[in-house]
């Protein structure tokens, strides 16, 4: 019993951990209330969870709002970037299915496409732009750049990022939990599929 609640044991450091998650996703979501800094708040959540996955556990509050203002002006211009063209697409898809304009299978196909290309794109922006310093163009290119040489991780990063989305919607009792540890989680897992990747980009 007395090496179970050793500082150093298993059970402690999971604890630890969870809670270092959970003060991280509380972060993620107050900072994100202002809708304009959802880009800066995503930033340092990456950030901060990647670093929580390589178990540098120290000053996770410290770590988040460094990153936090550090990224403040691109991430912000980045999340405005994307939020017009999400408008712009969504208003594409309430014309099309309310039949306000007529279109053909191959304008059809193409807004799908690009719709795909921008969720999958928007999803690494701000990984990226929590690890590299470069201009905001570069993050961009840089993101599509990330998406087709590993499609497969791309979809994993995606699937992560909808996940506490569709568990509202589809199990609304799941609501406290997303709110509490949802989201930085989903994060946290998604560090274990780009850190790899990542570091053979780093190694080239």
């Amino acid at each position: 019993m007395n090496n179970i609640f050793s500082m150093d044991s298993k059970f402690i450091r999971f604890g630890t951990k969870l809670a270092d998650l959970m003060l991280v996703n509380i972060l993620t979501i107050i900072c994100s209330l202002p809708i304009i800094t959802i880009g800066a708040s995503f930033t340092a959540m990456h950030y901060t969870v990647l670093k929580l996955s390589q178990n540098d556990e120290s000053y996770v509050t410290k770590n988040f709002f460094n990153a936090f203002k550090n990224n403040f002006r691109q991430s912000t211009i980045l999340w405005l970037v994307y939020l017009l063209i999400g408008i712009m697409i969504g208003i594409d898809f309430y014309m099309i299915t309310q039949k306000l304009i007529e279109t053909n299978p191959f304008f059809d196909i193409t807004l799908c496409i690009i719709s795909f290309l921008v969720i999958f794109s928007f999803n690494w922006v701000f990984i990226l732009l929590s690890r590299y310093e470069n201009t905001i163009i570069k993050t961009i290119i840089n993101s599509f750049i990330f998406v087709f040489s590993h499609f497969g991780g791309s979809v994993i990063i995606v699937c992560l990022s909808l996940l506490p989305t569709l568990l509202v919607v589809f199990f609304p009792g799941t609501i406290t939990i997303i709110l509490l540890l949802g989201i930085s989680t989903c994060a946290y897992m998604q560090t274990f599929c780009y850190y790899k990747i990542f570091k053979k980009w780093e190694s080239h």
